[in-house]
C-alpha cells in the first residue's frame, strides 16, 4: 500500500517536503531533488553527483556515437544557438534517457510550419 503525504504550495511555487520523505531520501540542505514526469505522474528522486567526470559523460559520449554525432554537429548547434549562424536549427530529440541532443539541419523555407525529421 502507498503512503501518501500532503504539502502546501507557496505563492512562489515552492513546496516543503515532509520530514518522512526527506529522511527516507536522506535528503539534506544543499541536495538536489529530480522531479521526472511519467504520464500524469511525477517522481521525486534525490540527485547524486557522479563521483568524476568520466561516468557523467559516459552515457552522452554513446548517444553520441550511437546517433552518428559529430564533434562538428556540436559545434554547429552551439554556433546556431549564439546566432552566429543564421540558416540553421537544432532539432532535439529525447529519449528514456532525457538527454537532448542537438542535430543541426537547415531552416525550412518560408511557409512550412513543420521542419524535416
Amino acid at each position: 500500500m502507498s503512503e501518501l503525504y500532503i504539502a502546501r504550495i507557496t505563492t512562489k511555487g515552492q513546496v516543503t517536503l515532509p520530514l518522512e520523505l526527506r529522511k527516507f531520501l536522506n535528503i539534506k540542505k544543499g541536495d538536489y531533488i529530480l522531479f521526472e514526469k511519467k504520464g500524469s505522474r511525477v517522481e521525486i528522486k534525490k540527485m547524486v553527483p557522479p563521483n568524476d567526470f568520466d561516468d557523467f559523460a559516459r552515457p552522452i559520449r554513446e548517444r553520441f556515437k550511437r546517433e552518428g554525432i559529430t564533434p562538428d554537429d556540436v559545434e554547429a548547434a552551439i554556433k546556431w544557438a549564439r546566432g552566429v549562424i543564421e540558416n540553421h536549427r537544432p532539432s532535439f530529440s529525447v529519449e528514456n534517457d532525457g538527454l537532448f541532443m542537438p542535430r543541426p539541419f537547415p531552416v525550412p523555407p518560408p511557409g512550412r510550419e513543420t521542419a524535416p525529421g
